[in-house]
């Protein structure tokens, strides 16, 4: 297995819709042996495709040591995660087909580190995917995991966390991104 580069923002790829896959052979295993690798690596609970520069409908997710009670993001995030294959869930070409109830849940991302905002999403969702055999499941998800799995389909359609809340609140989080970046190039 490999870690792979995740991108990001303002890399203008983490804006573009990912395209459908088609074929489901070996490679697209491995594929998601890497992701699951790389989102664990970077302590991460969910990673789409298009973050790692594969413009292609497909995500991972691992939710299955985290408290969904945590309030603070940055504590959830700076948990040591141990990377147990079998734990990691793919979900190849996922289509929300409904939405349910609301909530609001403090998000971030590995593409915008160090930065985290309320976003709204809905309460539980049921969506249409592919297994990485190629097979169409449907399923509820309901609570965190609903939640990462629509911040995710988000990234596959070029939507990042930022652009889910108010104007002035995207603002604020860019610029402390921004601060974060310049302190790190600067070595602080």
């Amino acid at each position: 297995m490999s870690i792979l580069e995740i991108i990001k923002y303002p890399d203008p790829r983490l804006h573009e819709k990912s395209s459908p896959i088609e074929v489901f052979d070996d490679k697209l295993l491995q594929t998601t042996k890497d992701m699951g690798e790389t989102m664990h690596s970077a302590r991460g609970i969910g990673l789409a495709g298009v973050q790692v520069a594969i413009m292609k409908q497909i995500l991972v997710i691992d939710i299955s040591d985290m408290d969904e009670e945590e309030s603070d993001s940055e504590e959830r995030s700076k948990k040591l995660r141990s990377f147990l294959p079998e734990n990691v869930e793919t979900y190849i070409n996922p289509k929300i087909t409904k939405f349910v109830g609301e909530t609001s849940y403090e998000e971030g991302c590995l593409s915008i580190p160090g930065v985290y905002g309320k976003v709204k999403r809905a309460e539980s969702i049921v969506l249409e995917y592919n297994d990485p055999e190629g097979n169409l499941i449907e399923e509820e998800a309901e609570g965190l995991r609903a939640i990462v799995l629509q911040h995710e389909i988000d990234h596959l359609n070029g939507v990042l966390f930022t652009d889910r809340v108010g104007p002035m609140q995207k603002m604020m989080l860019l610029k402390k991104y921004k601060k974060l970046q310049q302190d790190k190039d600067e070595g602080l």
